[in-house]
Order: structure tokens, then sequence, then C-alpha cells
């Protein structure tokens, strides 16, 4: 997986730049390569190619739309993936092995045995919970998969509005949390709570 160059984040902007029809200042090139260093230069590549084969807008794309489709977030293909996903799991017995499927479950319904208990009548309100996990997960294993490269968790955070604050505390149980090995869905969920204590 390579890494980010100012060279290669030029000309991957100049393809934008010229699909949109836009000039782009230095001052704005500059901030573009701030705000999306972090991401590793193939995965960046890949996501700015899926932008302009399903885009729709005249406008160039923001920060956050380049970070939203490089890392999964709030992305028709992951609506797409988790309505899948929720086809699979009501007609197939349990999933057929599907890791994240399984995951999801679990995380959205208790296991597979929960799920099968539900009924008919919840099922808008089941399907909707369940495509919110699916895409919590997605998105964790995304976050996980450029921790694996050494990113760093503020970094990751970092989208179209900029930097989100947390305190010092909020990054130490971050870490105390690594070192117990709880990461991905499972520390999302933890820091979730966290957050929510007062």
């Amino acid at each position: 997986m390579e890494h980010m160059d100012p060279k290669s984040f030029i000309v991957l902007l100049g393809t934008l730049s010229v699909a949109y029809g836009e000039n782009i200042s230095t001052e704005r090139a500059r901030i573009y390569y701030d705000c999306l260093k972090d991401i590793p230069l193939d995965i960046l590549k890949e996501g700015i190619y899926s932008l302009l084969k399903t885009r729709v807008y005249p406008k160039f794309p923001t920060i956050g739309e380049i970070r939203d489709k490089c890392l999964g977030e709030n992305d028709e293909e992951q609506e797409a993936a988790a309505l899948k996903a929720w086809q699979t799991a009501i007609t197939r017995y349990h999933g057929n092995g599907d890791p994240q499927l399984n995951e999801t479950i679990t995380l959205a319904f208790g296991g597979w045995d929960k799920f099968d208990e539900t009924s008919l009548e919840n099922e808008i309100s089941d399907r909707y919970h369940f495509m919110k996990c699916f895409k919590v997960i997605a998105k964790s294993k995304a976050k996980d998969k450029l921790l694996g490269e050494g990113r760093d968790d503020k970094a990751l955070t970092v989208g179209e509005h900029g930097p989100r604050e947390h305190s010092d505390a909020y990054w130490a149980e971050v870490r105390r949390l690594k070192e117990k090995g709880i990461v991905g869905v499972e520390m999302t969920v933890v820091m979730a709570e966290w957050k929510e204590k007062p």
C-alpha cells in the first residue's frame, strides 16, 4: 500500500480538475492535501475514480465527499450492500458463513437465534436497524484497515468540517482499549457509550 506523496496527490487532483472543468488554486490544493493525506494513495485513487464514475453533480467534490467515497462512509454502494445483506439474512439460513453478515446480526439482534425470533410486524424497523449496524461495521473495518497501516486515530476523524476535538481522556481511553485488544466495532460501541457518560 503506497503512502501519499504530494506529487501523486497533485496528479489525482488534476484528474478531478480536468473532469469537472474547474481550476484549483494552490491554496485550495494544499487544503485538500492536508485533509486527505492520511488516506493511502491506492485507496484515494480508487475513491476518486469511483466518484468520477458515479457522481452526478457538476461541481468539484468536497473533501468530505472524497473521504466518504474512500472510507465507505455515507455511500450509496454501502447502502446497496447493506440492503443486499438484509435480503441474504432473511432468505438464507444463517447467512451461509458470511463473517460481516454474522457480525451485523450479532450487533443488531444479539445473534441468529434472536434474529429468527423477530416478527414480520417489525420488519421495517428491524431492516433499518440492521442496515445501520451493517454500515457501522463497514466503517469500522475501513478505519481498521487504515489503522493497520499505522494511521493515527485523530487523523481518521478529520472530515469536511475539520478535526473533531476530543479530550485527552478520550484518547487515553482509546489507547487503553487498544492495549486490551478491543478494536473495531467493539471499540466503536464502547467509545459511544463512554462519550455519553456525564
